[in-house]
């Protein structure tokens, strides 16, 4: 994750990174690659490269906050020791709000 820039080779372009995430929620049932995934969220070369893939669109940003919300919630009931209750607490919110803000600008 921490080289992958975002790219989607299927016919339909997407964002990749939501599909990615959407795996991590939907199909892994260990809670310790989600709560890697969560930490890796922390990484700011992670989320530049997040933040700036192609196709990253308003609606594709909330999809993909909403899902890492969801696996947030589940990490945090599962794991006392997790400290982030909420997307906001982390340090990757103010990154998403920004691109967030930022797609409202283009439009």
């Amino acid at each position: 994750m921490r080289i992958y820039d975002g790219r989607n080779n299927l016919v339909s372009y997407r964002n990749g990174w939501n599909n990615i995430i959407t795996q991590i929620y939907f199909f892994l049932i260990i809670k310790t690659i989600k709560r890697m995934f969560l930490t890796i969220l922390d990484d700011k070369r992670v989320m530049d490269k997040l933040i700036n893939s192609p196709y990253l669109y308003s609606e594709e940003l909330d999809e993909m906050l909403d899902t890492i919300n969801s696996i947030i919630d589940e990490v945090s009931i599962e794991d006392e020791d997790y400290q982030d209750a909420s997307l906001k607490d982390m340090y990757c919110y103010t990154i998403f709000r920004q691109k967030k803000l930022s797609c409202f600008k283009i439009i």
